[in-house]
């Protein structure tokens, strides 16, 4: 966290560069979403392709303001290992368990960003939804299946590089960080292409 502040400081007071169109943008990108939840006592984690929209204001050379919506492709996360029996909210569960989770994920979010001539690093406020099913089966109970959600929100910092090979196109590549509470977290790596209509 001090190298990014310190980094957010360095690109806030860098000096003003012509390549960056003043004014409102748009953009859509990819990110690999690195996601972690916890559904009846189970740990899941994976990785899945997420869409990226966004629209936002250049203030000046080295200050925006962006809003992004993103969601994931529809993934399926497998998990396995041995359970003491107890009861969930898609029936008994206990001993050895498989288990598999399919669902999607969308985050919403508002960010301010500082901008050198190549790096940039912002911070944000984030709402995110997670929505899917669970399927699987224990050795004590049987089968075993139902539905599952979670919403969070919080803070989010990035991180990135930034190319203008055009007079309004702007190539990002970037890492974002969701502060969330365990069991769940998320992180992204992703390109990022806008396109600026300001002057």
């Amino acid at each position: 966290m001090r190298l990014f502040l310190a980094l957010s400081l360095v690109l806030a007071a860098a000096p003003t560069f012509a390549q960056d169109r003043l004014g409102a943008f748009v953009g859509a990108g990819v990110d690999f979403l690195d996601f972690k939840t916890g559904v009846y006592r189970i740990d899941f984690d994976g990785t899945a392709l997420s869409l990226k929209l966004t629209t936002g204001f250049r203030f000046n050379d080295n200050i925006s303001f962006e809003a992004y919506f993103s969601r994931s492709e529809e993934f399926s996360f497998g998990e396995s290992g041995n359970m003491l029996p107890f009861t969930s909210p898609a029936g008994p569960i206990g001993g050895d368990v498989t288990a598999r989770l399919t669902g999607q994920h969308e985050t919403r979010e508002m960010r301010v960003v500082a901008r050198g001539p190549h790096v940039l690093a912002g911070v944000g406020y984030f709402k995110g939804k997670f929505s899917g099913t669970v399927n699987g089966t224990s050795s004590s109970y049987g089968p075993f299946s139902g539905p599952t959600s979670a919403s969070e929100s919080g803070m989010s910092y990035i991180l990135g590089a930034k190319w203008d090979p055009l007079d309004r196109v702007t190539i990002r590549a970037e890492f974002e960080y969701f502060e969330m509470e365990n069991p769940l977290s998320a992180q992204t790596l992703g390109v990022m292409f806008q396109y600026g209509f300001g002057d």
